[in-house]
């Protein structure tokens, strides 16, 4: 089944897995922030790729932390989309490393647009602290928490609400058909690698393990009030091959990295280090020429 990653061996274990003799990934690099962030919180992650020789594109979406916050993310993912087309009049292939919300961009991105011709194809998705399979807290929050996160809002005990009325999660996870499944589906199919890195201590993806494409069992819900999450093998994301996740990790392409660092942390050096360089196939050498 898919391999996982642990944390507490993080930096040994992510070398020692990363391709032998394989030179460096120095593929242009597209950086996503999250919501009520900027491209300056990106900043050091930026850095550090560069500091190891990949070009990168720290992408602000609109103005930054308002447009993160109040505009839909399907107008966002349009946004991200134009930025990347604009500056990729050639075609060229690009890898994608977003955090949180940002996440949900950059699929949106992979799925909608990487097949056209005049927009990037993506190589490597990863992304870092994301609620792929939306976000509930049995403490209800207040209504203006939940209008903000409204395009992942996914309560399980009104699952068929849900279908019915999200117009941005619902689809890209499909979870009902529309027009484009199968387009989502095979876009997705085209990356030749999906990292997905989620934490067990992550304070603000809840549940936890909807960063690593695992929700709630919406029947046990809706007919019994329970709350058990289905473990990804199990689910019908990944039993029905919703969006490629069986088909990526039947072929080796799913690689789910298990952190302990705070949500916000995703954005240091401290957290994403290691992650980065098995993604991106770096070695100590790499570490002390950047650093010299």
């Amino acid at each position: 089944m898919f391999r996982v990653l642990k944390s507490i061996l993080c930096f040994l274990f992510l070398f020692d897995h990363a391709p032998v003799g394989a030179a460096p990934d120095r593929t242009p690099t597209v950086l996503v922030h999250g919501i009520a962030s900027s491209k300056r919180e990106m900043v050091e992650l930026e850095d550090y790729l560069n500091a190891r020789g990949v070009p990168t594109v720290n992408e602000e979406i609109g103005n930054g932390q308002l447009t993160s916050i109040f505009m839909p993310l399907e107008e966002q993912c349009a946004l991200l989309a134009e930025n990347i087309r604009s500056a990729s009049a050639d075609g060229k292939r690009v890898n994608m490393v977003a955090i949180s919300q940002g996440g949900l961009l950059a699929r949106c991105y992979v799925e909608k647009y990487s097949h056209l011709s005049e927009y990037s194809a993506v190589d490597l998705l990863l992304t870092m602290g994301t609620p792929h399979m939306g976000v509930f807290f049995a403490d209800d929050p207040e209504p203006f928490y939940k209008n903000v996160i409204r395009d992942y809002w996914k309560d399980p005990f009104r699952y068929k609400d849900y279908l019915r009325t999200n117009e941005f999660l619902a689809e890209l996870n499909n979870e009902r058909q529309h027009n484009e499944s199968e387009l989502y589906r095979s876009n997705m199919l085209e990356l030749k690698e999906l990292g997905i890195v989620w934490s067990g201590v992550d304070e603000v993806v809840q549940p936890l393990e909807s960063g690593r494409f695992e929700y709630y069992n919406t029947t046990a819900a809706m007919e019994r009030g329970d709350l058990v999450v289905v473990p990804l093998g199990l689910s019908n994301t990944y039993v029905k091959d919703l969006i490629g996740l069986r088909g990526l990790d039947e072929s080796g392409r799913l690689v789910l990295v298990e952190t302990d660092c705070a949500h916000d942390a995703f954005k240091r050096e401290e957290c994403f280090g290691g992650v980065i360089d098995r993604f991106f196939g770096f070695s100590a050498a790499d570490a002390a020429a950047a650093a010299s």
